[in-house]
């Protein structure tokens, strides 16, 4: 479970750091989107893709789970999203 959670992050990261880019999002405003859509859009992909339920849903809705692969798919959010928009808006 925990290798899905860290790939769809990645996945997510990269696809909203070309939308921020594209649509010439700056300062605090991409970060605190990409948090939230981060964290929210993993266990929401999980438990209605995958139909998790009972204790693999719980695994997945953790602190543990919330935090898996984050920072590296921030790392490459903010590579992607500084790619995008210095190409596009420069």
């Amino acid at each position: 479970m925990a290798t899905l959670v860290h790939w769809l992050r990645q996945v997510i990261g990269l696809s909203l750091g070309i939308a921020w880019g594209l649509l010439g999002i700056r300062g605090y405003t991409g970060f605190i989107l990409y948090v939230l859509l981060s964290i929210s859009t993993v266990p929401a992909i999980c438990s209605n893709r995958l139909s998790l339920e009972g204790k693999r849903l719980g695994e997945v809705m953790s602190f543990e789970m919330a935090k898996e692969g984050f920072l590296p798919a921030f790392a490459l959010f903010m590579v992607t999203w500084i790619m995008t928009y210095t190409a596009v808006h420069a």
